[in-house]
Parts: C-alpha cells; sequence; structure tokens
C-alpha cells in the first residue's frame, strides 16, 4: 500500500518506520525539514509540502495525520482539502476529542478516520493500541497499514 504521513514527531516516525518494515511504500512531510529527512533515511519518499505529498501519491490517497490534536488538526486538513475526494482516507491518529472528530469527519470531503493511538515511543518495536472509528470501507482501505502499526503478532 502506498501511505502518505504527515506529522514526524517520534510516534509519526514509528508510524512511517513500521510502516515501511512491513513493505509499504510512505510519502512523508513534516514542517519540519530535519524530521522529514530522517523519514527519508529510513527510506520514505520525503515530500517538501502538503500539495507535494498529495501529487506524490496515487489516485486513491491513503494519509495518516499525526499532528497535535487540535487545531494543528484542522490546519492540516485545510492545506488537504483541496487534494481530497470521496475515495480517499485520511486517519487522525492525533487523538482528537470526539466532537472534533464528528465535525471533521462531516467536513472533510475524504472518509475519515479518528483512530485513537497509544503506546508513545515504546511502540517502535511493540506496535501501538489503536482505536479507531469511522467508515468501514475506509477502515477495510487501511487494515494494511493499521496491522504494519499496531500491537500483536506480524
Amino acid at each position: 500500500m502506498e501511505l502518505g504521513v504527515i506529522g514526524l514527531g517520534r510516534m509519526g516516525q514509528i508510524v512511517v518506520n513500521r510502516s515501511l518494515d512491513a513493505g509499504h511504500d510512505v510519502v512523508a512531510f513534516d514542517l519540519s525539514a530535519e524530521a522529514t529527512a530522517t523519514a527519508a533515511e529510513a527510506g520514505a519518499t520525503a515530500a517538501d509540502s502538503v500539495e507535494d505529498l498529495c501529487d506524490r501519491l496515487g489516485a486513491d490517497k491513503r494519509i495518516w495525520l499525526m499532528v497535535p490534536a487540535g487545531d494543528a488538526v484542522d490546519a492540516t486538513l485545510a492545506d488537504l482539502e483541496p487534494h481530497l475526494d470521496a475515495d480517499d482516507v485520511v486517519v487522525d491518529g492525533g487523538n482528537s476529542q470526539f466532537q472534533a472528530s464528528v465535525r471533521r469527519a462531516e467536513e472533510t470531503a475524504a472518509a475519515y478516520l479518528d483512530c485513537g493511538t497509544s503506546g508513545g515511543p515504546a511502540s517502535a518495536e511493540a506496535g501501538f493500541s489503536l482505536m479507531i472509528g469511522g467508515p468501514e470501507w475506509a477502515y477495510e482501505a487501511m487494515v494494511p497499514v493499521f496491522d504494519a502499526v499496531a500491537t500483536g503478532p506480524a
């Protein structure tokens, strides 16, 4: 699967690394050029903007946001919106408040999956605990990446 990851702090880098280890292709972007370079060193394709990330992904975009809950999610979705349609999937891994997730799901052109993510840096090897809500078809589309990122046997 081809996955875009936006937000490459400690947990975002884990999403990148575990996805790459499972054989997925990853396009990565962060406001920090250093964080983007770290993802590229791990094997991801570096993007220099949200628009560039979207341009590098295929027609059916699969994008994981690992940015801080709140305004950063809204700002990132605003940047993504011109590049999304109903066949795309956006995963919000930033533990957003559920009312904000409901609003975003209603406002976003793409299928929106709220994905509470727990485990912190210790999950680099063990995997994250994921609590996922949203359209079933979008969840099913993302299962290969969820399997790569989540806890449990490989």
